[in-house]
């Protein structure tokens, strides 16, 4: 710590200029992490409900179902109606992202194949009833049909890939099903799109993005706070970087692992960013008070990270020991929090050792040595 210190406030433009770069090199990989879901990625790939996703999306027609529920006021058992439905399977059907489609409208059309026809809807409201008759014995009709036939079920199965892409296709197939029903004239059909993996998603997605936003919110909850502890804004925005270059490289460091930002990793980087603020302080308190007893700006610096940077190590030694026995564990969220907050607390701790006395030392102390009124 003391060795750091030194070169800190011996070589402040050495360590800013190193900082600078470090900035520039950790931008690139953080600037291509995507911020995604995928529940089935909560599990190694050998593991048995892992390995059973991947057999009910291989040969079963998909691990993820998305269903459209069509609703009216009256029998919807209609050739008009079954038609329009009929060209929104075939659209979704050829989907590369689709697995398998079941419905009401393809089962009545594939039952021609039984005597031999073309897959077709008929054109008459008796033949369907009398199809759907014949095939009642043999399909799960109640899945895809209600008993006064008012609503009406399509399901596709789709894989679990990406929970934002599912959440999108969802949104585009929904449009797809809207302008045919609408060229067909049967705008008043009600429309829903549903199904627990959609609902999940949509929750899951919004939660990310809610706590991203949050993570913007507390930095700069955190700057006003340092400006109002010492009453000047200085030593908030000297101490906006060293607490911002480590959730930099936590993104990096996801950028380079390929990793997506869920809201797992996003509560570890808020974690890490409230350990890193303690740290700060613990220095920048020390530093003024050692400004106010008469110290120069070098000499404060050094005893401060002397001081308090020795009880920061320490501690951050024992959170990043511990969290670091999550590496060994088969879970892989609970590697993710290792290996990430590990190493972004790891990184707090040699930026506020560091960069945070090198841009003080720039700054000439200033907003540190103002007494109280």
């Amino acid at each position: 710590a003391s060795a750091a210190a030194r070169l800190a406030t011996r070589r402040p433009g050495w360590v800013a200029a190193l900082t600078a770069v470090v900035i520039a090199l950790a931008a690139l990989p953080a600037a291509r992490v995507v911020i995604d879901n995928r529940l089935t990625g909560l599990l190694e790939d050998d593991h048995p409900v892992s390995q059973a996703s991947a057999h009910v999306d291989a040969d079963h027609g998909g691990v993820l179902g998305l269903e459209f529920e069509l609703r009216g006021d009256q029998d919807l058992r209609q050739p008009q109606l079954l038609t329009a439905v009929y060209a929104f399977e075939q659209w979704l059907a050829a989907q590369p992202e689709v697995r398998s489609v079941e419905g009401l409208a393809g089962l009545v059309a594939a039952s021609a194949q039984l005597v031999g026809g073309e897959p077709r809807i008929p054109g008459a409201a008796e033949d369907i009833a009398a199809r759907l008759a014949a095939v009642a014995p043999f399909a799960p009709l109640e899945r895809l049909v209600s008993a006064d036939g008012q609503r009406l079920r399509i399901t596709a199965g789709l894989p679990d890939e990406s929970g934002r892409a599912f959440v999108a296709f969802a949104g585009e197939a929904e449009l797809e099903l809207r302008r045919t029903l609408a060229a067909a004239g049967l705008e008043r059909v009600e429309l829903r799109v549903t199904g627990t993996p959609l609902l999940a998603y949509r929750g899951v997605n919004r939660i990310t993005e809610d706590l991203r936003r949050s993570l913007l919110l507390v930095i700069a909850v955190v700057v006003a706070v340092i400006a109002v502890l010492f009453r000047s804004l200085w030593p908030a925005l000297l101490a906006l970087i060293p607490n911002t270059l480590p959730l930099l490289l936590g993104y990096a460091t996801l950028g380079l692992l390929g990793i997506v930002l869920d809201p797992l990793a996003t509560v570890i980087l808020t974690l890490a960013l409230g350990i890193a603020v303690d740290d700060t302080l613990h220095v920048l308190v020390r530093a003024r008070e050692e400004l106010r007893a008469g110290a120069s700006v070098e000499l404060a610096l050094q005893r401060a990270v002397e001081h308090s940077g020795r009880a920061v190590g320490v501690t951050t030694v024992v959170i990043v020991a511990g969290l670091a026995l999550n590496l060994a564990s088969s879970f892989p969220p609970l590697q993710l929090l290792g290996l990430l907050g590990s190493l972004v607390i790891a990184f707090a701790l040699l930026c506020d050792l560091l960069v945070l006395p090198a841009l003080v030392t720039l700054a000439g102390g200033r907003g540190l040595g103002a007494k109280r009124s």
